[in-house]
């Protein structure tokens, strides 16, 4: 088979499996005509290391705490007051899985938009204000940034470690004004969309070994907040900061220097929950 006949094979089969992955994403556990709110990105809105990740992950906390505290009614009504009772929840983030690597903000786009941003665009576009996609919440950035960056800073040349900084966030940048400009292209003016950024894990790591390491992890992270609510304003979209709001027992530890415990989602959905609210 001659190499482009090949690549248009892919390229249709590819588009064949986002196709068919979209009906089942809109039909999962969730009822027509009713409002939703939608999760899309890495592991931390997986809700990894959580006991259970789709009851105490922070994306499943905020939908519950939504349930209650969110007016999403579409009309000027008493009933507005009792919050979102019917709100539903669709999260398509993932954690390293399956011979995937972690979710990178590529991967969300590669991946994940296909397959959200046509719901997204039908709720949001049809006639029917009550089955809108009410809020969104995307965390991405975080895998793009470390992994490079600290095999650059930690373990390379201070040439690579200056040279990895500034690409890794400039990449994120780039990547996260192709994917809030889609979703709020197609959730409207008024949808709030909630980027949640990410805490400092590497003083309850194993990376502490190394007494860069934590003042490295601080200044990036910090960094990266900071490329996120540029890109985010450009959007409308909300930040929702973890850092420096997670502490001792609310990390795993250990080899894994990325995910919260039950407590640190506890904490992150706190925070998730009034960027919408207040």
């Amino acid at each position: 088979m001659k190499r482009g006949r090949r690549v248009a094979v892919l390229l249709t089969v590819f588009v064949l499996v986002l196709a068919g992955l979209a009906p089942a994403v809109a039909a999962k556990d969730t009822t027509p005509g009713l409002p939703v709110m939608v999760g899309l990105g890495d592991s931390w809105t997986y809700g990894q290391e959580a006991t259970d990740p789709a009851t105490g992950g922070y994306f499943a906390l905020t939908h519950e705490a939504l349930r209650s505290e969110l007016d999403c009614l579409p009309a000027q009504s008493a009933n507005a007051r009792d919050g979102c009772k019917q709100l539903q929840a669709i999260n398509i983030a993932r954690p390293a899985q399956n011979g995937l690597d972690g979710v990178t903000t590529q991967a969300v786009i590669d991946e994940q938009l296909p397959v959200i941003v046509p719901l997204i665009a039908d709720r949001n576009g049809d006639a029917n204000p009550r089955n809108d996609v009410e809020v969104i919440y995307l965390s991405a950035g975080g895998n793009d940034v470390s992994g490079p960056v600290i095999a650059a800073c930690l373990f390379g040349t201070e040439e690579q470690c200056n040279a990895a900084i500034p690409a890794q966030l400039s990449l994120v940048a780039g990547n996260l004004n192709t994917i809030l400009g889609e979703l709020r292209a197609a959730a409207g003016p008024d949808t709030p969309i909630v980027v949640v950024t990410y805490d400092n894990p590497v003083p309850f790591c194993n990376l502490n070994a190394d007494p860069r390491a934590a003042a490295l992890g601080q200044f990036l992270l910090g960094s990266l907040d900071g490329v996120t609510r540029g890109v985010a304003a450009a959007h409308g979209a909300t930040v929702a900061t973890t850092l420096g709001q997670l502490g001792e027992g609310d990390w795993v530890g250990g080899t894994d220097c990325l995910h919260p415990t039950d407590s640190g989602h506890d904490k992150v959905a706190a925070i998730a929950t009034a960027a919408v609210t207040g």
